[in-house]
This record gives structure tokens, C-alpha cells and sequence, in this order.
């Protein structure tokens, strides 16, 4: 066992200063809580610092769901998780025309259709 740093009365100034610092988030603990290992409880909470952006969709994965994902000109990940099945229908009535190659794994599109993400790290 080792003790770890903590911050006791001040956890709004801790959150200014994750948010400040682009960090992921914290864990936030009951005073009073137990740990049990391999369980959740409410004792302690991951507070999570998402952040979001703009990006282009540049690719349909082929296989399970997943769009490729640019950012500023470069690929910055797949989305595939929280998009709902009215934005896949919508995407995939408009997307054929342009379709510009594909691969084993990707059918690659003109990076024209825009896509608000929310992410973390």
C-alpha cells in the first residue's frame, strides 16, 4: 500500500486545473469510501475532461461501423461509437457519389462531409 497525493476541500480549483491543462480527467473519492477491488461503487467517480471538434469524414470501414476521421489534412481516428442510426442513414444517402477509391479495410470518400466529435486523450 502507498499513499497517493490527493486534494482535500479544493476539487473545483483541481478541475480549473485539469481542464486548464488539457489532462484527461480525475478520480473523484468519498471521504469515507472503501476501495473493493473488481468492483464499481459509488465511492469513487472518474470525471472525465472530454474535449470536441470538427472534423471531415474521409473513409467508411468496411466490416463493422466506423468512419475515418480528419483533422486538419491528417487522419486522426475512427468514429465508432455514440453516432446515431439517423446520421448513418443520412451519410449513407449521400455518400456514393463520392466515393473516391478503397482498400481492404476503408472505402475512402472526398473529405466533405463534417462530423462534431467528442473524445478524450
Amino acid at each position: 500500500m502507498s499513499k497517493i497525493a490527493y486534494i482535500d476541500g479544493h476539487g473545483e480549483d483541481l478541475w480549473d486545473a485539469i481542464v486548464a491543462r488539457k489532462m484527461e480527467g480525475i478520480i473523484a473519492k468519498s471521504k469515507d469510501g472503501r476501495y473493493h477491488p473488481g468492483k464499481r461503487t459509488e465511492d469513487f467517480v472518474k470525471i472525465i475532461n472530454y474535449h470536441h471538434a470538427e472534423v471531415l469524414i474521409a473513409g467508411d470501414r468496411k466490416g463493422d461501423f466506423g468512419w475515418l476521421a480528419h483533422y486538419k489534412g491528417r487522419t486522426a481516428g475512427v468514429i465508432e461509437l455514440g453516432v446515431p442510426l439517423a446520421h448513418k442513414q443520412a451519410f449513407y444517402g449521400v455518400v456514393k457519389p463520392l466515393i473516391t477509391s478503397e482498400d481492404r479495410d476503408f472505402v475512402y470518400v472526398q473529405p466533405k462531409i463534417k462530423a462534431r466529435v467528442k473524445f478524450r486523450n
